[in-house]
């Protein structure tokens, strides 16, 4: 025979719960007969004779909604991002790499660990160390997606459109100016379901200081200037490779007189770099920081100073130039007023010019 139970209550019990029904036996002890779950949400059993039966019903796992983020690590295997798209500014400050493998418990070899609401990371086994650095630690990067699938597409030869961010073989990411690693002494708080990717920072890493104030000369290791001057930091890291390009035309200086003079770019190494027109259109720019900037730093300035680069704005004299156009011919096409730097090459030709 056949009994039937219909379930009630505010979710299907397909969804939400596990079924089973209990037979109790004559001598007070229970055996589980196997039920199953119609579309209707009736549970049904098959009974060989009238007696007892309980139906029990108890949630899954799957009806539990539990938040969990998952910490992906990357390889030490990183090399620059190239971008394919601007052949005037292929180096785009990103880093392209794999996934980085470790036993995990079970001895299995994972790239991953899932955590629910406080609970804590369990330690990774430390990628090797290298000739141009030493392992420091985990650190949280940011991974651009859509840079992410363009790369695991070139990789795989797989349609871009078809790929999620679970079917990532390549990712894409860049350091943040504040970067933050990952302490396995601490639970982590999980909030919603997140992917979070950290990669390996290693000793080669140094921070680019962008200062607030010109600066006479570059070279003079002693001079006058504090923490408060720094206006921006970039993080940079240098892969086996022994160096690391980095734009520096997403940060601005404000001109001490902005009446005469109006930022025109940064100087690197005694090198001057235009990131801004007078017009203030941006100019892109890199600069490439390598191995030896770094081993030029030995001996130089206080030990704190080892861990970091400077980077000094330009300021430029600039005018506003007017065309007068009617002094030669009233017929000659009219030409906006402009702000132009002083000898600047960029400033149209005009019969008369004059200046104010």
């Amino acid at each position: 025979m056949i009994f039937r139970e219909a379930c009630t209550g505010a979710h299907p019990c397909r969804r939400l719960y596990s079924s089973c029904a209990e037979h109790i036996l004559d001598s007070g002890t229970t055996e589980l007969i196997d039920l199953t779950l119609s579309q209707d949400n009736e549970a049904s059993f098959t009974a060989e004779s009238f007696s007892v039966y309980v139906i029990k019903s108890h949630e899954t796992d799957d009806s539990v909604q539990t938040p969990r983020k998952t910490f992906r690590f990357l390889s030490n295997n990183f090399a620059d991002y190239e971008c394919t798209d601007d052949e005037d500014n292929p180096l785009t400050g990103y880093y392209v790499s794999d996934l980085y493998e470790f036993p995990n418990k079970a001895n299995e070899m994972v790239s991953y660990q899932i955590l629910k609401n406080n609970e804590k990371l369990q330690p990774v086994v430390i990628p090797p160390n290298f000739d141009w650095g030493h392992f420091y630690g985990w650190y949280i990067v940011e991974l651009d997606l859509e840079k992410s699938k363009a790369a695991t597409a070139a990789a795989t030869g797989t349609d871009v459109d078809l790929i999620s961010e679970d079917d990532l073989t390549r990712f894409v990411y860049k350091w943040t100016d504040e970067p933050v690693g990952i302490d396995y002494t601490r639970p982590v708080e999980v909030t919603q379901d997140e992917n979070v990717y950290v990669a390996p920072l290693y000793t080669n890493y140094r921070f680019l200081n962008f200062h607030a104030e010109e600066i006479e000369d570059p070279d003079d290791h002693d001079h006058e200037d504090s923490a408060c001057h720094i206006i921006a930091r970039k993080l940079i890291v240098l892969g086996g490779g022994g160096q690391c390009s980095i734009d520096i035309s997403d940060v601005i200086a404000d001109s001490p007189d902005p009446q005469s003079e109006v930022f025109f770019g940064w100087m690197f190494k005694n090198e001057t770099y235009q990131t801004r027109l007078s017009t203030g259109d941006i100019v892109h720019k890199s600069i490439t920081v390598t191995s030896d900037d770094i081993n030029a730093q030995v001996g130089q300035g206080d030990a704190d100073d080892l861990f970091s680069l400077d980077i000094y704005p330009v300021f430029k004299e600039a005018r506003w130039v007017t065309f007068v156009a009617g002094e030669s011919d009233w017929n000659t096409e009219y030409v906006n007023a402009m702000f132009a730097f002083l000898y600047d090459t960029s400033v149209p030709e005009a019969q008369r010019v004059s200046t104010r």
